[in-house]
């Protein structure tokens, strides 16, 4: 799919839908889920490029699609006897509101804010140095949070 036409197939599924199961595609924002209806029961969802998008399964009619990266792939859902219900295109936009980027240069720096403050939020292409801070710093937060949680949950059996 060239810029152009992937460029314009983004902008009708933003005018259009908003983010949900498109006619012909899927459109999700980089880090943000969007839940996809199959008008018909399938076994089986297979995402092209599992580093741009992630599909989770809820039943034989509904998955999540969750935007990892920046780009487009495919998604195809299979019946039980392996015939295809869905092949369709899967774009991942950038950020939606609240997604500041600072330009140093030719470095970037990315921020979550609302309207109180702004957080870090590296992305692949900013800064090394940049990057791994933010993520060894989010990495020990979520891990001081899953060792607290199993602290609760063994105090309560």
């Amino acid at each position: 799919m060239s810029a152009l036409r992937l460029f314009v197939f983004a902008a009708a599924c933003v005018a259009g839908l908003g983010g949900n199961a498109l006619a012909g595609g899927v459109l999700v924002a980089m880090d943000n889920v969007t839940l996809v209806a199959f008008k018909r029961p399938v076994a089986m969802v297979y995402v092209g490029n599992p580093s741009i998008a992630e599909v989770t399964m809820i039943d034989s009619q509904h998955a999540f699609v969750l935007g990892k990266r920046f780009g487009a792939t495919n998604l195809i859902a299979l019946r039980a006897d392996k015939t295809v219900v869905v092949n369709d295109a899967v774009v991942v936009s950038a950020r939606l509101a609240g997604a500041v980027t600072i330009f140093r240069g030719s470095s970037t720096f990315n921020y979550a804010c609302s309207s109180y403050h702004c957080e870090v939020r590296a992305v692949t292409g900013d800064p090394k140095k940049y990057f791994d801070d933010a993520e060894g710093a989010a990495t020990a937060h979520e891990e001081a949070g899953n060792k607290a949680g199993a602290g609760v949950q063994q105090s309560q059996h």
